[in-house]
């Protein structure tokens, strides 16, 4: 199947360059032959000094080529993805040896924070290993958590030895629909990695980690969607508290706790992830009915990379997460952005509530919610990927009552968590939660009081 379908996938990562230069030197000779049957006094007669002297230069390109493209990095990295962790996390360097010892295989030679919410084994050049761990899970997983994690990526690397089963996980990965082949040979490279995570850990702490792996991973890149993107758009930037911001909010602000519903539902919804958690040996219904408990991370790690480093991570995470379509020249704080873009981006939510509802532009936040309340049958209201509330609802609630709070005059607490707003009395208001409550059979005009007395104007 893999000869049909994707033949290259069976060639190694690190043959990409030999590839390359075999490619281009066979296309030379083919034109050089051509050149040589149609115009025979082209070129110089084979054994002259012109003749050698061309043959020399070609090989000379030929050999500067592959150099070039064996001096570099063979697995494609961009720019920024990437923070080479030295002799500084020795802490985290041990625990990698540790595990690679307990499973018997050779210990990677880098470790690298990566910027992305994942972690990947790989062998950019024989017999070189390395190992990526995305920097949410360096700063938010506890030691017991990062060994799972560690062992995990380094038994799929083993596993992956095979081209063959290599190809088939790549395919698995990267296509919409994978075949039938792949997805089998990937779940069982999956479970032999999960079983490799068991033993130097335990299958408890196997399942949650695999479990608060997924719950950071959604964190996150809902967090990049919510406040990244309409921060980096504003400031034709990027965020160089991106990171920081983040784990303020997964620390201070509970945002797995709060959207660990969503989460569960997710999780239910992944036959494989079902899968994988049985083979632990656990329920999971018991394991997701409430989230992970939290421990400390590594010492050194917990407070993240310096800030020149998060900062370089950063931008190219959301150079990704916005397909490359802003250069990003700019550096601010998400403390910086001024309170105008975050009531655009709600504004945008609350246009698209209107329209799945068949209302005006310009229909008023308070009418919007009134109607919401009476029942929302509309489908997916517009929301950040991997949102955490708990029910479509509140999704499309969320921005008309914070468009009718901020008519009355309430302002933002803290620009990290826009949910509360305060009222000119100071008293402080969840969103999230009196959205909550509407879309439970609350009445809007008992939950609004305070905005009837503003001007209902859109």
């Amino acid at each position: 199947m893999i000869l049909r379908r994707a033949p290259l996938r069976l060639l190694p990562a690190w043959a990409s360059p030999v590839r390359e230069v075999a490619v281009g030197a066979t296309a030379a000779l083919a034109g050089m032959l051509l050149l040589a049957c149609l115009w025979p006094g082209a070129l110089p007669p084979p054994g002259s000094p012109a003749w050698l002297l061309a043959a020399g230069l070609v090989a000379l390109a030929m050999a500067l080529i592959a150099l070039a493209a064996l001096g570099f990095e063979i697995v494609r990295r961009p720019p920024g993805a990437l923070h080479r962790l030295g002799r500084e996390h020795a802490g985290l360097h041990a625990l990698v040896a540790e595990v690679a010892a307990e499973l018997g295989v050779r210990p990677p030679r880098r470790l690298y924070a990566w910027a992305c919410a994942d972690a990947m084994a790989i062998r950019p050049a024989p017999g070189r290993r390395e190992l990526w761990i995305g920097l949410p899970y360096l700063t938010e997983l506890s030691r017991a958590e990062l060994r799972c994690l560690v062992a995990h990526e380094l038994a799929l690397l083993c596993g992956r030895r095979s081209r063959a089963a290599d190809a088939m996980y790549a395919l698995w990965i990267e296509e919409r629909e994978p075949p039938p082949e792949a997805e089998t040979v990937a779940a069982a490279l999956l479970g032999a990695a999960d079983a490799a995570a068991a033993r130097v850990a335990g299958a408890q702490t196997a399942a949650m980690a695999l479990i608060r792996a997924q719950a950071l991973k959604q964190s996150f890149l809902w967090f990049t969607d919510r406040y990244g993107t309409p921060a980096a758009v504003a400031l034709d930037g990027f965020p160089l508290d991106l990171y920081a911001a983040w784990r303020w909010k997964v620390r201070e602000d509970l945002l797995v706790e709060r959207g660990w519903h969503r989460t569960r539902d997710r999780l239910a919804r992944s036959p494989l992830m079902l899968r994988r958690l049985r083979a632990l040996g656990g329920d999971p219904a018991a394991l997701t009915e409430r989230p992970p408990p939290r421990a400390p991370g590594l010492p050194g790690l917990r407070d993240g990379l310096p800030e020149r480093a998060e900062a370089r991570l950063a931008r190219h995470h959301l150079r990704w997460w916005l397909s490359d379509r802003y250069r990003l020249p700019n550096a601010g704080s998400l403390h910086g952005v001024p309170e105008q873009v975050w009531d655009a981006h709600l504004e945008e939510r609350l246009d698209g509530v209107r329209r799945l509802l068949g209302m005006p532009g310009d229909t008023p936040a308070r009418r919007v919610a009134e109607a919401v309340a009476t029942g929302w049958t509309a489908g997916e209201p517009p929301c950040e990927w991997a949102c955490p509330h708990a029910v479509p609802a509140v999704c499309a609630l969320i921005p008309a009552i914070h468009r009718t709070l901020r008519e009355a005059g309430y302002g933002y607490a803290d620009p990290l968590r826009q949910r509360v707003l305060v009222g000119w009395d100071g008293g402080r208001t969840d969103v999230v939660s009196l959205a909550e409550a509407i879309a439970g059979g609350g009445p809007v005009d008992a939950l609004l009081p305070m905005a009837g007395k503003a001007s209902d104007v859109s």
